[in-house]
């Protein structure tokens, strides 16, 4: 079809009909009209001709002496990718590339002109570990060892959640001259330090 890069082949597309080669019916010329892909590109052939290279045959609406060949769909670059391939009788069907996922998955792999990004699940932390960056986009969740505190040096301050990490807090530590330990030093409680009661010196 002229602008097409086709001849004129007494057929046109139009409103998404092709019209096949035409009729005489008395003076008037008619065409029949073939419900055809809206998008595709197509043109009339002789039955003995094969579709070109990157055309589909549109069998149903090939006439007794002429087949319908139609310019494969070509996939916009870096918005679709082929999912499906052509044939000799189908068109090429494209995708478009994903942008993202649905909550609880990340995308992952690379895209490329015939396959698109996959969505993977989001990892789930494990005990022990905190989410220290939530899964999205294209970032998996980052699990990370929950802080210990060091035994007879620090006690828990703030216990560990499902996306904050442990709180350690050095001990108190007594002075052995002016103080005593009134209460002692656990896991989850500092030590408590109370001052000693000074003595006063009776007269004889």
């Amino acid at each position: 079809m002229r602008g097409w890069g086709y001849p004129a082949f007494g057929r046109c597309v139009l409103a998404g009909l092709l019209l096949s080669a035409p009729t005489q019916t008395g003076a008037q010329t008619t065409p029949s009209p073939t419900p055809f892909p809206i998008e595709s590109r197509c043109i009339f052939r002789p039955i003995g001709t094969l579709c070109a290279f990157g055309e589909f045959e549109f069998g149903s609406a090939q006439t007794a002496t002429q087949r319908v060949c139609c310019l494969q769909t070509r996939c916009r670059e870096q918005l679709d990718y082929q999912a499906v391939a052509p044939t000799p009788t189908t068109d090429r069907v494209c995708a478009e590339y994903r942008t993202d996922c649905p909550t609880t998955f990340f995308l992952v792999g690379s895209q490329s002109a015939t396959s698109d990004r996959q969505c993977q699940p989001c990892q789930s932390c494990a005990p022990g570990t905190f989410v220290r960056t939530v899964c999205a986009n294209t970032d998996d969740t980052d699990c990370h060892p929950v802080r210990q505190c060091v035994s007879g040096v620090q006690f828990e301050s703030a216990a560990p959640t499902a996306s904050t990490d442990r709180n350690c807090t050095g001990a108190t530590t007594c002075s052995a001259v002016l103080e005593f330990q009134s209460n002692d030093l656990t896991p989850t409680t500092d030590r408590v330090c109370q001052g000693l009661t000074g003595c006063t010196e009776l007269a004889e």
